[in-house]
C-alpha cells in the first residue's frame, strides 16, 4: 500500500458477493463491526435485543488483493453502504480502501462509481460464540423454510421444530389453525440428518424470516437445534473456500 494513511485495501472481482455479505448482516444489525485480519473479512455481532447473533467469515481467497498494516475492527453503518451498492453485479470489480475515519468504495465495469462512507474504530473484545451442544442437525433447501415462514406468518408469531419418527416437522400453530412442513429423507428434503427423537423448540417467526431472507450464498442451509436451546443456521459461500455465514437465534420459552 503506497499511501501511509491507508489502513487496509481489499479488491474483489465479485461486487455482488460483498453486497450479499452486507445484506446478511443487515438482517440483524444496523452497524456492523468489520474485522480485517489474517482470517479475512469477518463480522460477529448481536442484535439490539441480544436474542440473535451473526458470525460471518469471508476468507482472503475471496479477494484479488487483501492488504492491511495490522488487524483492525471498523464499525460501518450498513444502510449507508447498501443504499449505494444497489446495482452491483457479479462481474463488477470492487475496491475498498480503509482510512482512519472513512472507507472508500470504488466499483468499476462499464463505468466507475466511487463513494465514501464514515467508519469508526473499536477495540472491543470479540464476542464469544454460544457454548451449546445441539443434538440435531440437518440440511434442507432455503426455499422450503421460506415457504413455511411465508404461510406461517398468517397463523402464528413463532415456528416450532420437532423430531418425530426420524422426520423433522416445521410448524406454525395458532389458536385454531396450524400449518406444517414435513421433511423426510425419502422425499429428498431432509439431507444428512442427525436426529434425536422427541426434540422440540420454538423460535420467533419474524426474526427468523429476516434471517432466512438473507441466506443468499447457496441453495441449502444447515440447521442445528435441540430442545429449548438456540437455533443455529449456517451456509457455506459457494466458490469461496473457508467462507461461511452463521446465525444463532434464542429459543422462545413456553409460558408456565
Amino acid at each position: 500500500m503506497s499511501s501511509s494513511n491507508i489502513l487496509a485495501r481489499l479488491v474483489t472481482n465479485d461486487a455482488k458477493l460483498i453486497k450479499k455479505v452486507f445484506k446478511a448482516a443487515s438482517s440483524l444489525i444496523d452497524e456492523a463491526p468489520l474485522k480485517i485480519g489474517e482470517e479475512g473479512l469477518s463480522i460477529r455481532a448481536l442484535d439490539l435485543a441480544e436474542v440473535s447473533m451473526i458470525d460471518m467469515v469471508l476468507s482472503k481467497e475471496a479477494f484479488e488483493v487483501f492488504e492491511f498494516n495490522k488487524p483492525i475492527k471498523a464499525n460501518i453503518r450498513l444502510s449507508d453502504v447498501l443504499n449505494l451498492l444497489k446495482f452491483e453485479s457479479k462481474s463488477e470489480k470492487l475496491e475498498m480502501v480503509f482510512r482512519e475515519d472513512k472507507v472508500t468504495f470504488r466499483v468499476s465495469n462499464e463505468f466507475t462509481r466511487i463513494f465514501t462512507v464514515p467508519i469508526f474504530f473499536s477495540e472491543d473484545k470479540d464476542l464469544p460464540l454460544p457454548k451449546v451442544s445441539l443434538g440435531n442437525s440437518f440440511e434442507t433447501k432455503v426455499s422450503t423454510i421460506k415457504h413455511l415462514l411465508e404461510s406461517g406468518k398468517h397463523i402464528s408469531d413463532y415456528i416450532s421444530i420437532s423430531v418425530e419418527n426420524n422426520t423433522v416437522l416445521l410448524s406454525a400453530k395458532g389458536e385454531i389453525s396450524e400449518y406444517q412442513v414435513i421433511l423426510t429423507v425419502e422425499e429428498g428434503n431432509l439431507i444428512n440428518p442427525v436426529l434425536k427423537e422427541a426434540s422440540r423448540a420454538s423460535y420467533d417467526l419474524k426474526r427468523l424470516s429476516s434471517i432466512v431472507s438473507s441466506l443468499l450464498f447457496s441453495e441449502n442451509v444447515k440447521v442445528e437445534f435441540d430442545t429449548d436451546l438456540p437455533l443455529k443456521m449456517s451456509q457455506k459461500m459457494e466458490d469461496v473456500p473457508n467462507s461461511t455465514v452463521t446465525f444463532y437465534i434464542a429459543p422462545r420459552m413456553e409460558k408456565a
